[in-house]
């Protein structure tokens, strides 16, 4: 089976230039956080405190959503 190639023309290469232009950011880590992370760490903390025991499950937090 041949494929048929097709060239890109000026004005689309522009118009997705101009898209990924308006689209892109400088990337900002400080802007993130590690949800999961950081609930493990939680959870580390609190089974190192009980010694190695049976913790209490929490009830769930709904994740925050940050961008």
């Amino acid at each position: 089976m041949s494929r048929k190639k097709t060239e890109v023309g000026k004005r689309e290469r522009k118009h997705g230039q101009v898209l990924i232009d308006s689209m892109s950011s400088k990337w900002n880590p400080e802007k993130y956080k590690d949800d999961y992370r950081e609930a493990l760490m939680e959870v580390i903390e609190e089974k190192v405190e009980a010694g190695g025991k049976e913790i209490e499950e929490k009830p769930k937090k709904a994740p925050s959503r940050r961008r």
